[in-house]
């Protein structure tokens, strides 16, 4: 994935490899407190993550979780110019996931997730 047109804008891929990887790093890289909207019967819900309670996540991805008997999912990137949509999509489930990530001034960070599972 090639996103950055300009030498001063952080490559995404680059930016991904280290921010799964490091939790230091990821931890500078999510916006706090990190909001999760979810989808209930009464509407969406807002759910927010201090700094302080934050888990570290890799967003490891295999392509065999896909067919997993329990849970299995896909996982897709879409480059959207200064924007990405990391989609976790359930196969056969109602898994519906989404974490967004934003640059802003030329670095990446993690902005928000969806969370529209059933």
């Amino acid at each position: 994935m090639t996103n950055s047109n300009n030498a001063d804008e952080e490559d995404f891929d680059e930016f991904f490899k280290k921010f799964t990887s490091d939790s230091v790093f990821q931890m500078e890289r999510t916006k706090f407190p990190f909001r999760v909207i979810w989808l209930t019967e009464d509407g969406e819900m807002t759910h927010e993550t201090e700094k302080e309670d934050w888990t570290h996540s890799t967003f490891h991805y295999e392509d065999n979780y896909a067919t997993r008997q329990v849970d299995g999912y896909t996982q897709e990137i879409k480059l959207f110019g200064d924007s990405v949509r990391l989609e976790q999509r359930g196969v056969d489930n109602g898994i519906y996931v989404d974490y967004l990530f934003i640059r802003e001034n030329g670095k990446w960070i993690l902005f928000t997730g969806r969370d529209y599972s059933d």
